[in-house]
């Protein structure tokens, strides 16, 4: 579990870098990346196994999600303004974004924005989990 949690703070610094530096495919890549690895400690703690496909990582994401979301107000506040209250649409955005980088995905500038915006908020909100997990030792 140590690995997805190193893993998830190397994908969010270097987010956050690519998105200082304008490259934006490599920041899109990189969001994914730490939400991936999020997903990975989670699905441990809860499934004893991680996530292995972008689909069973998108429905991991929706379970913590769904979890998380009467007691965390900024992860309700992210999931009503980015996709009013559509959990599964804020996951399908998060797909895309590691599609983008692939060249499988075709996003207009202003989804692209919307779409990488709304992902470092949600890395934010997730260190905060990420964190709280680490420490009770699970």
């Amino acid at each position: 579990m140590k690995s997805y949690y190193n893993r998830f703070w190397e994908h969010y610094h270097k987010a956050k870098e690519a998105l200082n530096e304008g490259d934006l495919p490599q920041a899109a890549e990189k969001i994914w990346g730490a939400v991936s690895a999020f997903v990975n400690v989670f699905s441990l703690v809860e499934h004893r196994e991680p996530r292995i496909s972008d689909k069973r990582k998108k429905e991991a994401l929706c379970e913590f999600v769904e979890r998380n979301i009467q007691h965390d107000s900024e992860l309700r506040t992210l999931v009503n303004d980015f996709s009013r209250g559509h959990i599964g649409t804020l996951a399908d955005a998060l797909e895309k974004l590691h599609k983008f980088f692939y060249g499988g995905s075709r996003l207009s500038d202003e989804d692209l924005k919307r779409f990488l915006e709304c992902g470092m908020k949600l890395l934010s909100i997730l260190a905060r989990h990420i964190r709280a997990i680490m420490a009770e030792g699970l």
